[in-house]
């Protein structure tokens, strides 16, 4: 089975100011996506044969820095695509899926 994935931060910390925030909140990255899957996501909605979940992002002090939603129709490496793409930029080494760290 083909990886897709998408994810989206939709939330930040108070230590962004307002361009910061507006900066991580227009990412929007995944993989093996179609225009139309694209599009679903982007509308927030969930993508035919994907799961959504919530994910947060932190540094080592447990600093929470960014947040959102990511779809997968797999579950695996791609959940730490928001931490190893965006994340790590800032300092960031866990990120929690539905509430729980990976």
């Amino acid at each position: 089975m083909k990886t897709k994935y998408a994810y989206k931060i939709t939330r930040t910390a108070a230590i962004f100011d307002e361009s910061e925030s507006a900066e991580l909140k227009a990412i929007c990255r995944g993989a093996g996506l179609t225009d139309d899957d694209k599009k679903t996501f982007k509308a927030g909605k969930i993508v035919d044969g994907l799961q959504n979940h919530s994910f947060s992002v932190y540094d080592d002090d447990d600093e929470f820095y960014f947040g959102g939603m990511i779809q997968t129709n797999i579950g695996g490496e791609e959940l730490f695509s928001p931490l190893d793409n965006v994340g790590a930029a800032y300092g960031c080494t866990s990120i929690k899926i539905d509430g729980e760290y990976l």
